[in-house]
This record gives C-alpha cells, structure tokens and sequence, in this order.
C-alpha cells in the first residue's frame, strides 16, 4: 500500500527555524565580589585587614595568598603585601619555594599578639607615607616639561670637587704622553687650541690661559715639536720624540 502525501510529510523532520535563544535572567548573586574584590563586609584599610589577615593566618595555622584572597576577597597583590608584613612582624615565617609559610604564633599567644598588632600598626608603611607637596600640580605623559631656569639648575647641580693642582713636572710629562699617542694615531701636527689640549689644561688645576702654550714652547725648545707661523694661527708639529723617549707610547 503507498504512503500518500500527508503520511510522507507528516514523517519528515521539522526543518522550522528554532527561536533565537533568550539571555538568561539577571540574578542579584552575579553582583556578589570574587576573589579580586574587596567584600563589602571586609574594612579594607590596611591597619585593618592586617590584623583580620593574621587572625585567619592563626586560627588556620596556615598562610598563602590563595587563602586570603578566598576567604577575604582580596586582590592578589593586597593579600601578597599583607603576607610581607606579617613576615616583617614575625607571625609567619619567610616564602620558601616548594613549601608552605611556617605560622610562627601559636594558638596559645594568638590574643595577645592580635592586640599588639591592633595597637601598632604597620609602622613601615605609616613611615613611607609622604603628603603631596602640590595637589594642584599634575602632569599627563605627553606634556612638556619646563626646562629649569639658570636659578633653579645651579640648585641641582652638584658643586665640583677641586682639582689637585699639578706639578709643572707632572702637567708637562701629560701634555707629552698626549703628543706620543696623537703621533700614534697619526696625526702630526695640532695648535695650542685643541679641545684635548684645553681638557688636558683643567685637569691640571692650573688657572693661567697661557700655561698650555708655555707647555708646548718648552716641549718645542727640546725639539720633539717645531712652531709653524706661517698661517693664520701657530701650529705645532711632531718632528721628533726621540726626547720624549722616556714617556710610553
């Protein structure tokens, strides 16, 4: 017997587009902190959570930054500085890799050191706090900052330590040693005014302006040097170091 149209259809599977699906309702404990926030019913100033950080620590006789956060809805870096402290207040032993931190209060003493903690506080921390000089005053990563006035550089820039005045012994043998290495380098000849030759002059702790150029009138009279004047400036240049033999190359 042959199916008829109604039967084939009636068998065939519902190609009908489903609905689109529907958000789920809003719930109030969606609202409710995880574990990177605060808990509304925790007092999150830092005396405080301190001491509720260390009753737990004592009453569990265990300390780790999983635990706070679980049981105190801290942030990871709060529970972290909390743990820090405790450590610097001796309640928990330091962080040793592979092993739990040591609670170093019993149960026993857990009164007495809770209020001693209550009393004093995180000292360090008061300590390290400083008031800002300027509220009013801010400044965004792009802004331009001010260049200081001659005033206010001259107040930040550290005096310089004096310089040890040189012999004219001890000035001459280094005005030398640089000849020997400028004749290393190739360079032959120079004038008294060379940058080096000036640097040379102050890290001698000599005044006069004119003590390099004496300095080289007396290396010249030995003939290591010979003065050319021909141009518009003297020039010096190296002719021999046979008398500066005795300074390293």
């Amino acid at each position: 017997m042959q199916a008829t149209v109604g039967d084939v259809a009636s068998q065939a599977p519902d190609r009908t587009p489903a609905a689109p699906a529907q958000p789920a309702p809003h719930t109030p404990a969606e609202d409710a902190p995880t574990a990177q926030t605060p808990a509304g019913d925790v007092d999150t100033s830092l005396d405080n959570l301190l001491v509720t950080a260390a009753e737990l620590i004592i009453n569990k006789q265990f300390a780790s930054t999983a635990m706070l956060q679980r049981d105190l809805r801290l942030p990871h870096a709060m529970c972290l500085r909390l743990l820090e402290i405790l450590e610097r207040k001796q309640i928990i032993g330091p962080h040793i890799e592979g092993r739990n931190r040591e609670v170093l209060v019993d149960l026993e003493d857990a009164e007495q050191v809770l209020a001693e903690l209550r009393e004093d506080g995180d000292p360090v921390a008061e300590h390290i706090k400083t008031p800002d000089p300027d509220p009013e005053l801010t400044a965004g990563p792009y802004d331009t900052i001010r260049e200081p006035t001659e005033a206010e550089d001259e107040m930040e820039t550290e005096p310089e330590a004096p310089v040890r005045k040189m012999t004219p012994e001890e000035s001459r043998r280094k005005v030398e040693r640089w000849i020997v290495d400028l004749h290393a380098q190739g360079e032959l000849s120079f004038s008294a005014t060379d940058p080096e030759l000036r640097a040379i002059w102050k890290s001698t702790g000599n005044e006069s302006r004119n003590w390099v150029y004496n300095v080289l009138e007396r290396i010249a009279r030995t003939g290591a040097l010979r003065k050319d004047t021909s141009g518009t400036g003297t020039v010096f240049r190296i002719v021999d170091l046979e008398p500066l033999g005795g300074v390293p190359a």
